[in-house]
């Protein structure tokens, strides 16, 4: 069942792995908050989802990143890995478009792991225009099934 259809306040795992704070990330523009609150991931495996129901604003040239905005506005941006400019998109595989709609828990974005094993693939959830009134942190997590902020 997925609760978000429930509750649209939720803000679902985007992968199976584990949660950590943002202020740990290496990246100061992720650390620092520059870009807006947010919770760190370490991949357990090689698929990224949306984090609930909305619409991809932007999706990276190199397929690194992707926006997603919810109807009531709230904006997301989802960063994986650090220094992966250089790759040129080696590695990232995008499953979704510009102005598609997507439900929480679609596959947005698989990651080659044999392309990419040189690379910190920590992932970054982050809330571009709202702060979330709790997170879950430093926690195992299931993508789709694990609320990890409410905002």
């Amino acid at each position: 069942m997925n609760l978000f259809l429930k509750d649209k306040k939720s803000i679902y795992a985007i992968a199976n792995g584990k949660t950590f704070p943002i202020e740990e990330v290496k990246d100061e523009v992720f650390s620092s908050k520059m870009m807006g609150d947010g919770i760190a991931f370490e991949l357990m495996d090689n698929k990224i989802y949306s984090p609930g129901n909305g619409i991809i604003q932007v999706v990276f040239p190199d397929g690194h990143a992707i926006g997603l905005k919810r109807k009531d506005g709230a904006e997301f941006l989802i960063h994986i890995g650090f220094n992966v400019c250089d790759l040129k998109g080696k590695g990232f595989y995008p499953k979704v478009k510009v102005g598609q709609k997507v439900k929480s828990g679609d596959l947005l974005v698989e990651l080659s792991r044999k392309e990419l094993k040189e690379i910190d693939l920590t992932t970054v959830l982050i809330f571009m225009n709202f702060n979330p009134v709790k997170k879950k942190i430093n926690s195992a997590v299931i993508a789709n099934q694990t609320i990890v902020a409410e905002g």
